[in-house]
């Protein structure tokens, strides 16, 4: 199997920008600039927050955990999701989809990688409470960074990126749990483990987004 350990977070990163609505109106320039600030926000946002308990921190900024064992309501067959985040106006829940991170758990030991559980959960808690700091402080990541433009036929519109959050989020948690493991590895595994993609497919993206990364 391809070696996703060996994907690099800026390879990764390049990867969930091509997957933003907006990504086809970005100048190509333009890439690596997005990548490298959405991982250095993560990054910088979590030393802020290690040595700290996360749970408490949840509690504090007003937020629930809820362990839930249903499917998600929204689950499409591409993609798994472990966990989402709902808002009201000062508050909300973290609901962990405890079945999906079961799942994603056993293919980590199926494939070597001996986590326990419980990292795998922090692991998850971590990246939805990076949603959290964003709610908190009024603005997206993609609020903090250059707007990209797009025509339409009342001129340009600007608009943020939404990627660069998630983006954000993956190196925020990884930082937090002190990490050697790149979070959105743990994605890619259940896709190629499932035959969503093939480890060719998914090299060919490397190989396609490691150009993108570099320096124009």
């Amino acid at each position: 199997m391809f070696q996703l350990d060996k994907i690099p977070a800026e390879t990764f990163a390049m990867l969930e920008l091509r997957q933003d609505p907006l990504f086809r109106y970005m100048d190509s320039a333009d890439y690596s600039g997005y990548v490298e600030k959405s991982i250095q926000t993560g990054h910088k946002k979590a030393q802020q927050y290690i040595g700290k308990n996360l749970e408490n921190e949840i509690e504090t900024a007003g937020f629930g955990i809820v362990s839930d064992n249903r499917l998600p309501a929204y689950q499409i067959t591409s993609y798994r999701i472990q966990a989402r985040t709902s808002y009201n106006e000062k508050s909300g829940l973290i609901f962990l989809y405890m079945n999906e991170i079961n799942y994603k758990w056993n293919i980590m030991q199926e494939y070597g990688y001996n986590v326990t559980l419980e990292w795998l959960i922090k692991l998850v808690l971590a990246h939805e409470f990076y949603h959290v700091t964003e709610f908190l402080q009024g603005c997206t990541t993609g609020d903090m960074m250059p707007p990209v433009y797009r025509k339409t036929l009342f001129g340009n519109k600007k608009a943020s990126l939404r990627s660069v959050s998630e983006i954000a989020a993956h190196n925020f948690s990884k930082t937090y749990m002190e990490s050697v493991i790149q979070p959105e590895m743990t994605d890619y595994l259940v896709l190629l483990h499932d035959g969503t993609i093939t480890s060719e497919y998914l090299e060919k993206l490397v190989d396609l987004n490691n150009g993108d990364t570099e320096g124009k």
